[in-house]
């Protein structure tokens, strides 16, 4: 998309136009379709590593299958489906952000102490991912053993928080 311009109108008052480039601004309707056809090809591309993708918006989440054993050609494949999807990115002047990349190892707790700190790492072009022991995942934390306790933790924490709040508000309503 050529000779594009780019505004911003907040009440009354409109920003100067700027030409764009490429992309399209943030908050454009035509954003996402655009997204979702760039992206359309990277189910395919990981797939030729045996990596499989699940994408929400401009999230991605790769996992493979695994046995303790294979972890060297596992860790080969995710690494090569990695810089396969930097590749591609660049190409169609995206970054993969490396610094909201995450890498965790899913597990029982024997299969995981199998596993040395730098089996569980991956070594990428522009730096180390170490694994985790909880991640985030669509605002749900996921603990290496999947057993959630830490999402309970911050469940019960936001819980007791809110409750608080409530007992504060009550006070200033209950004086009136």
């Amino acid at each position: 998309m050529h000779g594009r311009t780019c505004s911003v109108v907040a009440d009354s008052l409109t920003s100067q136009s700027v030409d764009l480039d490429c992309s399209l601004p943030q908050g454009s309707s035509l954003g996402p379709l655009k997204y979702v056809l760039y992206a359309s090809g990277l189910h395919e591309l990981t797939g030729r590593f045996g990596v499989k993708m699940h994408s929400f918006a401009d999230d991605i989440q790769l996992s493979k299958h695994l046995l303790v054993e294979d972890i060297d050609s596992a860790k080969r494949d995710m690494t090569a489906a990695i810089a396969a999807i930097s590749s591609w990115s660049r190409s169609y002047r995206l970054k993969l952000n490396a610094e909201k990349s995450e890498v965790i190892w899913l597990g029982t707790r024997q299969q995981l102490l199998k596993l040395s700190a730098t089996d569980k790492s991956l070594q990428l072009s522009d730096g180390q991912l170490s694994a985790a022991v909880t991640v985030r995942n669509l605002g749900v934390q996921i603990d290496e053993r999947i057993s959630f306790d830490s999402q309970s933790r911050s469940c019960t924490k936001a819980c007791y928080y809110h409750l608080r709040r409530i007992r504060q508000i009550r006070k200033y309503v209950d004086d009136e």
